[in-house]
């Protein structure tokens, strides 16, 4: 069922943090890739690796085309984070 694929990034993340994904997947009307933003909802760190579950907060465009949606639980990892948000600065739009 999953249709796409996450880029990669390298940062340590803590419950709470808004994080942007870019799913990459089969391009539809020229497009490949779709950016979102994530709520990092938990971290999960065993046998020296950690894995984190997000929540989409963004509405999304090709859904059809990768199987995301606004409210989408997402698993990923930090390589896959291709920017922070910093709570101190307003959030870039996607």
């Amino acid at each position: 069922m999953t249709k796409f694929q996450l880029r990669v990034n390298n940062k340590t993340l803590e419950v709470g943090w808004s994080i942007r994904l870019v799913a990459d997947f089969e391009p539809v009307a020229g497009c490949g890739a779709e950016k979102c933003w994530v709520r990092v909802h938990s971290v999960n760190s065993e046998g020296g690796t950690t894995r984190y579950l997000g929540v989409v907060e963004d509405y999304l465009t090709y859904t059809k085309a990768h199987g995301m949606t606004q409210g989408f639980m997402i698993e990923f990892g930090q390589e896959n984070v291709s920017e922070i948000w910093d709570r101190g600065t307003p959030r870039p739009s996607a």
